[in-house]
């Protein structure tokens, strides 16, 4: 029941989800609530709710911002100098990682 939702996020936004969903459980097979899709979504929910609070910071405002050591940015270079190289493409696998439709 998404009603709760839609007051915080309105109709608009709480239909492009629905649809994202359905989309996903079609393509990826199950029943909403017991779906591979689903467990994802609650799977990434609970990480952007629980993630937060286990970073460290390392300042009282935020991260500290250091610089690399040379042999550090040398082997930093070296990794991304081959990964160009191998000319890796990306690829989603699952309904995790970025299958939402974007107007291009």
């Amino acid at each position: 029941d998404l009603s709760a939702t839609n007051e915080v996020f309105g109709n608009d936004r709480v239909e492009l989800y629905s649809k994202y969903m359905d989309g996903c459980i079609q393509r990826y097979g199950g029943h909403r609530a017991n779906s591979l899709c689903s467990h994802n979504e609650a799977d990434r929910l609970r990480l952007n709710l629980e993630q937060p609070k286990l970073q460290t910071n390392y300042t009282e405002i935020g991260f500290k911002k250091t610089k690399l050591s040379d042999e550090t940015w040398s082997m930093l270079q070296t990794f991304w100098a081959g990964v160009r190289q191998r000319r890796i493409s990306q690829r989603a696998y699952g309904p995790r990682h970025g299958q939402r439709p974007t107007p291009t």
